[in-house]
């Protein structure tokens, strides 16, 4: 319960840091009161064009059996999944920051 609160109030003051000090009032009432709805508000504010990329990271952090380093969720990245062909595989989708 404790860790939560604490995860919370970093997500909350993430959000803060990144405002103009006159909105921060505003912003400061409009902040979701549970960590699940923080969460969903992050969600929410994915760019569209990163969705796909930011499920696909998502569903192997929750089935992985121990946390991932960021240079395994890149090699994630360089994979194109389409329902109706095999994996496709190219290095070249890695991001050049991944390490």
């Amino acid at each position: 319960m404790q860790s939560s609160r604490f995860r919370w109030v970093v997500c909350q003051l993430e959000t803060l840091r990144r405002c103009f000090p006159v909105a921060i009032w505003c912003t400061l009432d409009e902040l979701p009161r549970t960590l699940d709805e923080t969460y969903e508000r992050i969600l929410h504010g994915i760019d569209k064009e990163k969705q796909e990329f930011a499920r696909r990271l998502l569903q192997c952090l929750v089935v992985s059996v121990r946390p991932l380093r960021v240079e395994e969720l890149a090699e994630v990245l360089t994979f194109r999944f389409d329902a109706d062909k095999i994996a496709d595989y190219r290095i070249h989708r890695q991001p050049e920051d991944a390490q």
